[in-house]
This record gives C-alpha cells, structure tokens and sequence, in this order.
C-alpha cells in the first residue's frame, strides 16, 4: 500500500506528484583529502613515510612522490673498520673519573669536584654513547669497547663501595668487558684518620704511618695492617663474585 501527499496545485486526493528534474550538474562524491590519501595499515611503510605529496591540480591529479632514501651501509663494512671507529667514537684519552678524590674532605669541595667531574662525563662521553643505541649488533660491539678499552677510576673514599654500586647498575653484561679500574679502599684505624690534608703536618704523617718499632703507634700500624689484609681478601672474594680480580703487585 502507497501513500502519496497531495500536490498543492492539483488538490485531488491521490495525485502524485511530477518528476524533479534541476539544470544543476550533479558531481560525484568524493573523499575528503584527509580520507583521501589514508594508506592502509598494512601499506603503510617506511617508503611512505618520507614520502611528499603534490598539491597541485585537482584531487585526482595528487600523488605521493617518493624521495630517495639514502644511508651509508655502516653494517657492510670489516668488523676490523667497525672497532677502529668504535674506538675513535668511545675511547676516551684520560681515565674515565666517576668518584673523584678530594684534597680537602669538605661538603663543599666535595660537591664542587662532583659537579665538575660529572659535567665533563656528560659532556664528553655521553653523547658518544648514542651509537650503542642504534641496534642490537652495534651495542654488542660497541660496548665491548667502551667498557673493556677505557680506564675507569673510583678515587674518592669509598670509592669501593661506589664501585660496587657501579657494578649492579651496568650490569653483567657490560662489566664482563673491564679489564682497568683503579678503586680506593679506605683503611681503617689511624691511617684512614689521618688522611694526609692541609692540617694534617708532614711530622704528623710520617710518625704514625712509619714503621719505628719502638714507639706505641707501631703497634697500632700493625694492627691497621693485619685489618688492612683481612679487608683486602674480603674485598677480593667479594670481587670474585663478578668475576673480577685484582693483581698482586
């Protein structure tokens, strides 16, 4: 059953009304310009991403025009090349300083050497480090370097205890590559009171730390240096843990 309303020239009931006809074109419908170039998901590469699309003309007549991507083959070169430029990139001239030692043991002078020593790390060998971060086979080769061919030093007190830290922060798979760290280890006793500063006199240095066996201070030197030796084999077992040692001399 159809129902038509009544035209309101011709007010018979059931009349229909006549066909519409307009002289204005009809276009077809088109896709927004945003719709227009979307890529598929699985089109969408890296070709089109650096692509460049030309605006001019009618929409039917813009296109992407690709530009050539270019970049050196840096994986195609001898492994031999690659380490030679590991090294001009990473290895640094003068030992790498991360707990610098300070002459007057002060809470300013200490933040001061920090500060400097920390500010020439990120100036001079972080940046450096952007190259590990660009895939997996230059981080292998490039960390090997870095840390196996650089000097590391911890020579501030407890420069040992830094040094440990140090260790869980890299991590095995980059402190398996040290082969030169230089550690201070703060002795215990007299020796490690009467660190050599400013107020502290020559005569002062020389008789407690000299070997005259007479005097009573000589008793407690042998006593600093029998705790010394119990630390040291503590320390070198604890070493042993990561796999480091440290040489007799």
């Amino acid at each position: 059953m159809s129902y038509s309303h009544p035209s309101p020239s011709c007010p018979v009931r059931g009349a229909s009304y006549a066909a519409v006809t307009s002289d204005r074109p009809n276009f077809p419908r088109t896709k927004s310009l945003t719709t227009a170039f979307r890529f598929p998901r699985h089109q969408a590469s890296e070709d089109h991403r650096h692509c460049r699309v030309n605006f001019s003309g009618t929409p039917q007549q813009m296109r992407c025009e690709h530009s050539p991507r270019t970049s050196f083959p840096f994986l195609k070169l001898p492994v031999e090349l690659r380490l030679r430029i590991y090294r001009e990139c990473l290895v640094q001239e003068a030992p790498i300083e991360l707990w610098p030692h300070v002459k007057h043991n002060t809470k300013d002078n200490i933040n001061l050497q920090r500060a400097t020593t920390f500010g020439i790390y990120r100036t001079n060998v972080q940046p450096c480090l952007r190259l590990c971060r660009t895939n997996r086979l230059i981080h292998n080769e490039a960390t090997q370097i870095f840390y196996g061919e650089n000097k590391w030093r911890f020579s501030g007190i407890n420069g040992w205890i830094v040094f440990s830290c140090w260790l869980y922060t890299v991590g095995w798979a980059n402190y398996r590559w040290l082969k030169h760290v230089s550690i201070h280890i703060a002795l215990p006793g007299r020796d490690y009171v009467v660190h050599p500063t400013s107020e502290t006199s020559d005569h002062d240095s020389e008789r407690i730390c000299g070997s005259d066996t007479n005097s009573q201070d000589a008793t407690i030197i042998r006593s600093d240096r029998r705790r010394q030796d119990r630390q040291m084999t503590h320390f070198r077992v604890r070493l042993q843990r990561f796999g480091l040692r440290i040489p007799y001399r």
